[in-house]
């Protein structure tokens, strides 16, 4: 059993009163348990319970469910009110393992498969949880090894005027191509990448790329910035403003030139190093975009009170956009906030003359998608538009 989200108890309230936290768990848990049946915190927020001797499978989902009731309760500690909610996962003896420390290995992966199910719930192992680890594990290996033969790569995408298609803006996107010319997602590799760390060599990697390369291009005529996606694990790395301070210098990127695309999530942290990173960066001149708006929790009032400088409309809301849809009361609305806060609102993932229309129809200056262009090599973008050198007839065509 894992406690959901307990790092934000850690974060917000300190580890004095998490621990308070976890001790008031476990007594919690033994008041509902029976005599014969043992639970024992492992490390951390994760606890280990055994029930021995019951009759059916059946038996442990009961008591998993009585569990997770006892700890709907909230929990008053230090006059502070806290909500707890833990995943489970269950290994039966002799069905899922032989012994004790495949049986916890099994009922550690259902309940990691539980977190992914919604998190708050419980759920059996299955033999397929062992194989998708296994998978997971392999592709993990396998971007390690890319990125040390330096296999992965950067893409251009052009952002632009919707008017004119102008390009003012590019975004740096991170690519991992396959052996056989098809590509890994970036949906599938990135969150691996910042499960094992490796998401900080890379993504320095690609902030030092795309600075250089805009560096060239702003030489040759290019209007606007260079946007780079940063994570949550990279903005709160020790060293990560002192890494962007000495990139702009060794690059000599003007600040000004630089976007830092980021996740609603960097600010739903609120720590006291996501702020003081806010802060330097606005004291440097680099920009700050809220990328995927309108996937979670974000809101106009917040991305003020952290200075975000531009709003990316999540490309599901254009690629549903249509004349009869609700989806166009959203964009409209966001637009017209965007508008009254003086933050810049750029539509994401344009593929059609319709949505070109309907997002002009409604106000939006500012998109990128495959309309415009797809994600290309340095190389192709400055082929198709710089005309691959300084003054080149291409500019913005």
């Amino acid at each position: 059993m894992d406690l959901d989200n307990f790092k934000t108890v850690n974060d917000s309230l300190g580890h004095d009163l998490g621990d308070q936290l976890l001790a008031s768990v476990a007594k919690r848990l033994q008041t509902v348990l029976v005599s014969n049946q043992t639970v024992s915190c492992l490390g951390g927020d994760e606890f280990a319970v055994l029930l021995p001797g019951l009759t059916t499978s059946l038996d442990a989902l009961a008591v998993a469910n009585v569990m997770l009731a006892a700890l709907q309760r909230p929990f008053i500690l230090e006059r502070h009110v806290l909500h707890v909610r833990a995943s489970l996962g269950i290994s039966v003896f002799p069905l899922d393992g032989p012994d004790f420390r495949t049986l916890l290995k099994a009922a550690d992966l259902a309940m990691y498969r539980a977190k992914e199910g919604g998190k708050g719930r419980s759920r059996f192992y299955q033999a397929k949880f062992g194989r998708r680890a296994q998978e997971k594990l392999d592709l993990q290996a396998s971007l390690m090894l890319a990125h040390h033969h330096e296999d992965l790569c950067i893409h251009y995408q052009p952002q632009v005027l919707l008017l004119t298609g102008e390009v003012v803006g590019v975004e740096a996107l991170l690519r991992w191509p396959r052996s056989d010319g098809t590509w890994i997602s970036p949906t599938t590799f990135i969150p691996l990448a910042e499960e094992n760390g490796l998401i900080l060599p890379v993504g320095e990697w690609v902030l030092r790329s795309a600075c250089f390369v805009m560096t060239r291009w702003l030489d040759w005529g290019l209007r606007g910035r260079m946007a780079v996606n940063i994570s949550v694990r990279q903005w709160e790395a020790p060293g990560f403003l002192a890494g962007l301070e000495r990139i702009l210098d060794d690059s000599q990127l003007p600040a000004q030139a630089l976007t830092l695309e980021v996740t609603e999530s960097v600010f739903l942290r609120n720590t006291t190093e996501s702020r003081r990173v806010a802060q330097r960066l606005e004291t440097l001149g680099v920009s700050v975009a809220l990328d995927d708006f309108g996937t979670g929790a974000s809101n106009f009032a917040q991305l003020q009170a952290v200075n975000v400088h531009q709003v990316k409309v999540d490309r599901l809301f254009v690629r549903e956009l249509s004349g009869e849809s609700r989806t166009q009361a959203v964009v409209d609305a966001v637009i017209t906030l965007g508008r009254r806060l003086g933050i810049p609102v750029v539509a994401e993932g344009i593929e059609t003359r319709e949505q070109l229309s309907l997002l002009k129809a409604l106000g939006y200056t500012l998109g990128q998608g495959y309309l415009f262009g797809h994600p290309v090599t340095s190389a192709e973008f400055e082929r198709l538009h710089l005309g691959a050198g300084p003054h080149g007839a291409g500019l913005n065509g």
